[in-house]
């Protein structure tokens, strides 16, 4: 029996790709300016500033925190969940604790979940922008695991990249599901215990 359930949340809940390119047109055209086609993948939003100063002279009276705060609104409106997602950690929510564990900005991801509605479902979130350590660090599961209380034996983590999630995770003790295909599974990296061909797949690991 598990004590918490913890998700990855970019491309494991939410499809980080498609929200980012939603968020950035968004937050582009409510500027007046084209898009950037993805280019802005790390969502810097100084070199937004940049870009929209460069465009319109207008944009040189917006600040950093406007445009911030622009992009947090335009992600909250954008985010783009992987099937069943919400479903399945709502669900989750009612049999175990759940939580996040993220690599990223920490505006940026706690705006992703609440886009994806699942913001009062998570007893624990920890996003490595505010911890400063990056998945796989063991410091930064070890942060997570403190935080519920939880010892990483009783704890299942659930991500869709073999290093940064199933090794990172294993390496600390914790039980890992991964959300891909095991024949696609690289070689020379520990095999997570669970392969889930989908989300709600997981409901039948966590009675």
């Amino acid at each position: 029996m598990y004590g918490i359930v913890f998700f990855d949340l970019d491309d494991t809940l939410i499809d980080r790709g498609a929200t980012l390119q939603c968020a950035e047109n968004r937050l582009a055209s409510s500027f007046g300016v084209n898009g950037s086609n993805g280019s802005i993948s790390a969502v810097n939003c100084q070199d937004w500033r940049r870009m929209l100063m460069g465009v319109r002279n207008s944009a040189a009276d917006v600040s950093f925190e406007e445009l911030a705060r622009e992009f947090e609104s335009c992600l909250h409106e954008c985010v783009q969940e992987k099937k069943d997602a919400r479903q399945t950690v709502r669900r989750l929510s009612r049999r175990v604790r759940v939580g996040v564990i993220s690599n990223g900005n920490c505006r940026i991801q706690k705006a992703k979940i609440r886009g994806l509605g699942i913001q009062d479902h998570l007893a624990v979130t920890v996003i490595s922008g505010a911890t400063g350590f990056l998945k796989p660090d063991a410091k930064i599961f070890g942060r997570a695991l403190k935080l519920a209380g939880c010892a990483p034996e009783k704890a299942l983590f659930v991500g869709n990249d073999p290093v940064e999630d199933i090794a990172g995770a294993k390496a600390v003790g914790m039980a890992t599901a991964w959300t891909g295909r095991l024949e696609t599974y690289p070689e020379g990296i520990g095999k997570p215990d669970f392969v889930l061909e989908n989300l709600p797949q997981l409901l039948e690991f966590v009675p």
